[in-house]
């Protein structure tokens, strides 16, 4: 098996391997996001991306571990949900509500438990 040197550690190819995958799947959550929170801003482009389901798609990332994903998700979900009333319902009976206070709650205990090591 290789290894790989670096800062005093010795890491396996693999190991160096499995990193790469990961952060390449955190970086492609991120622009996912970013992506759909600024199409969102567009009039234009709101029935586009309800149509493509993005709700359903954004949902879950309000649970996501990375603060900036989930921050970004529920900017995406308040945008469509001002376009209109019928967006805005939605995600209420889309029960997006609930994980996105369940988001809030669980970044300020992150918050609140990091602060208390300092």
């Amino acid at each position: 098996m290789m290894y790989l040197y670096t800062s005093n550690r010795l890491y396996s190819v693999w190991h160096v391997w499995c990193f790469a995958v990961f952060e390449q799947y955190q970086k492609a959550r991120i622009q996912f996001v970013q992506t759909i929170a600024e199409q969102a801003s567009r009039p234009q482009n709101i029935e586009i991306l309800q149509n493509a389901g993005v709700m359903s798609l954004l949902r879950p990332l309000l649970l996501d571990t990375v603060p900036s994903v989930q921050q970004t998700a529920a900017l995406a979900l308040g945008r469509l949900a001002n376009y209109n009333d019928n967006l805005a319902e939605a995600v209420v009976k889309g029960d997006i509500l609930p994980q996105l206070v369940y988001s809030l709650s669980e970044q300020n205990v992150r918050v609140l438990v990091n602060s208390q090591r300092c």
